[in-house]
């Protein structure tokens, strides 16, 4: 038998990992990560909660790079790498009260418990500077902090 090696197959055996087929599989190393069912579940009550006992609770919405268009530039596995560091660094920076999943192909979405806006930003502020510290490229994300009033209607959009 003769076979050629793809270039992603030669990423996958330089990495020593398969890239990852969908997306959902980046979270999956991730105890904080959940799917999306079991995201809305926690994140509906945490914001019943909130809302019951008037404490802060903050919504916050990642888009990630390299999705679309930007995955043919890289390539899907130099992506996959890409996004999987940046979810880890999202990971050191949320704190074990916080959980997300992903809302979308390419977007996070993560609720911190217990968290004013502007606490929110502080640590998204961290999280973006240490992504530029890490990630190559410094790669541009979109974090917006959710108005508390459109936060359930996001949250039950999770599907």
């Amino acid at each position: 038998f003769d076979y050629e090696i793809s270039e992603e197959g030669a990423d996958a055996f330089l990495r020593q990992r398969l890239p990852a087929v969908t997306f959902d599989d980046l979270l999956q190393p991730h105890e904080r990560a959940f799917g999306r069912r079991e995201f809305r579940l926690l994140a509906i009550e945490a914001a019943r909660l909130a809302n019951r006992y008037e404490r802060p609770m903050t919504l916050v919405q990642i888009a990630l790079p390299n999705g679309g268009d930007g995955r043919q530039d890289i390539g899907k596995a130099a992506a996959d790498e890409t996004n999987s560091l940046i979810i880890d660094l999202l990971v050191e920076q949320l704190r074990e009260t916080d959980f997300f999943t992903n809302s979308a192909e390419y977007e996070l979405l993560a609720v911190l418990p217990e968290t004013m806006a502007e606490q929110a930003r502080t640590v998204f502020d961290r999280f973006t500077t240490r992504v530029h510290e890490v990630v190559a490229d410094r790669p541009h994300l979109q974090i917006e902090i959710i108005d508390p009033k459109d936060a359930m209607t996001i949250i039950e959009g999770v599907a």
